[in-house]
């Protein structure tokens, strides 16, 4: 029973450190290049666009009041309040599927 013990809290200990690892946390939204003259440039991801997709599955409120539109085929979509702009999976989205938005 105590090698059981023993090996269940390994398999548990190497799951844990394999997710804990893993993670590479966010991107931003912004990229810093680094110039030659000690000065950044910064690019953006994501595309400006107009209109948002006609089917839009999820709404979410960020805590800055921006917002974020998911669709059905589209990818997501950003709204602060003066720009629109839409992230796909070019941009590094998994799926343009999105049916859930939340805020880590």
């Amino acid at each position: 029973m105590n090698k059981i013990k023993i090996t269940l809290h390994t398999i548990l200990l190497l799951n844990f450190i394999t997710i804990f690892i893993s993670c590479n946390g966010q991107n931003n939204q912004v990229i810093s290049v680094p110039k030659s003259n000690n000065q950044s440039t910064k690019l953006s991801i994501g595309e400006s666009v107009n209109e948002l997709d006609k089917t839009i599955w999820t709404i979410y409120q960020d805590k800055k009041s921006n917002y974020w539109f998911g669709s059905k085929e589209n990818g997501v979509f950003y709204y602060n309040g003066q720009k629109l702009k839409q992230f796909t999976i070019e941009d590094g989205l998994v799926s343009n599927e999105v049916r859930g938005i939340q805020e880590d």
